[in-house]
C-alpha cells in the first residue's frame, strides 16, 4: 500500500516541529500526524508578550499541494486580532483564506506558525485593511489577553505534555510577567473601561488588576511546586540563573551526561525562513459586528466585572 504523501511529509515535518525553541510549542497526539495542536508564544516587547496562541491543525491528504486547516482557540471574550476570530477562524491569505499570496508545495507547518507570530506586535489594528493603529484597541489587547491568552489557557488545559509547557512557560517568566502586570497597572490606573472597535457598544470591560495579579501569582506559584522530576527537584526563584560550574574534574567511570537541549534558531531551521509578511487580514467588517462579541462554542464566560462607568 502506497504512503499517502501527507504521512510522508509530516513524518519528516514532526521531527522539526517538535524540537524545543522559543517560537512554538507542537504536540500530537500518539502516532497521529495528519493533526496536533500548537502554542505559538507572544514576541518580547508587544502587546502579546508572555501570551500565548493557541491552534489546532487539521492536515489533509493532499497536503502539502494544499495549506493545513488552522482554528484558533480563545476560550472566552472578544476579538484580540484582526486576523484571529473568536469562533477559530484564522485569517491569513497562504491558508485561503484571504486574498493575497497563495500557499505553495515549498511551505510547511513552520511557515504557518512563524506566519502568525510575526502578525502579534504593536499595532494590530492596522492589519485591518484601510485601518490606522488604534491606541485604545492597543490597551484593550494589552489587558484582556492576559486572561484570554493565558489564564484561560491555564485552567483549561489537561493533556500532560502540554500542560508542562505551559507551567514551564511561568517558571521562565513568572518574575516578568508580574512586574509587567503591576507596571500596566500603574499606567492605566485612570481608565475607567477598555474600548474595542470590535465590540457594539460600551465593552463592559473594566480594569481588575488586583484580581489577575493573585490569579497570576497562584498558578505562578503552582508551576514552581511542579518541577519535574527531570530537574533533579531543584527549585529556584524564578528567573534566577544555575549556579556556574566549578573547574574541578572528575576522574569517575561515569559517561558524560548529555548536554541539555539548546533552543534552535532561525538559522538552524532551513524551514523559518520562509515568512510571510502580511499587512492584512480579512475584508473589513462593520465594527461592532455583533459576531465578534459571541463566545465560542462550548467557551467558558469571561470573568471581567462589568463597568458602571463609560469609557475613559
Amino acid at each position: 500500500m502506497t504512503t499517502p504523501l501527507a504521512i510522508k511529509r509530516m513524518t519528516r515535518e514532526r521531527q522539526v516541529l517538535e524540537k524545543e525553541n522559543s517560537d512554538y510549542f507542537v504536540r500530537f497526539e500518539d502516532n497521529d500526524l495528519l493533526e496536533f495542536e500548537a502554542y505559538v508564544v507572544g514576541p518580547d516587547d508587544t502587546l502579546y508578550q508572555h501570551k500565548l496562541i493557541k491552534l489546532h491543525f487539521e492536515i489533509p491528504e493532499n497536503y502539502p499541494m494544499v495549506p493545513p486547516k488552522v482554528t484558533f482557540l480563545q476560550h472566552s471574550g472578544h476579538r484580540i486580532h484582526p486576523n484571529l476570530y473568536v469562533e477559530g477562524k484564522v485569517c491569513l491569505s497562504i491558508l485561503g483564506t484571504w486574498a493575497g499570496e497563495p500557499w505553495a508545495f515549498g511551505m510547511n507547518c513552520n511557515t504557518v506558525l512563524i506566519t502568525i507570530r510575526s502578525l502579534l506586535d504593536n499595532e494590530p489594528y492596522k492589519h485591518e485593511p484601510g485601518r490606522e493603529d488604534d491606541p485604545q484597541f492597543n490597551r484593550f489587547v494589552e489587558y484582556t489577553t492576559w486572561r484570554w491568552l493565558l489564564l484561560d489557557y491555564l485552567e483549561r488545559e489537561a493533556q500532560p505534555a502540554a500542560r508542562e509547557f505551559l507551567l514551564k512557560h511561568l517558571r521562565e517568566r513568572g518574575s516578568r510577567m508580574m512586574d509587567e502586570l503591576r507596571r500596566q497597572q500603574a499606567a492605566h490606573s485612570q481608565i475607567v473601561q477598555f474600548a474595542s472597535p470590535y465590540i457594539n457598544g460600551p465593552s463592559n470591560i473594566r480594569p481588575e488588576y488586583p484580581h489577575l495579579i493573585q490569579e497570576l501569582s497562584d498558578f505562578i506559584a503552582e508551576a514552581q511546586e511542579q518541577v519535574p522530576a527531570t530537574s533533579g527537584g531543584i527549585k529556584r526563584p524564578l528567573d534566577e540563573s544555575p549556579p556556574a560550574p566549578t573547574n574541578v574534574q572528575h576522574t569517575t567511570d561515569e559517561p558524560e551526561r548529555q548536554q541539555p537541549k539548546r533552543a534552535k534558531t532561525e538559522e538552524e531551521d532551513n524551514d523559518t525562513s520562509h515568512i510571510i509578511d502580511l499587512t492584512f487580514s480579512s475584508s473589513p467588517e462593520p465594527e461592532g459586528s455583533d459576531s465578534e462579541g459571541k463566545e465560542a462554542t462550548g467557551m467558558a464566560k469571561s470573568t471581567f466585572a462589568p463597568a458602571k462607568a463609560s469609557a475613559e
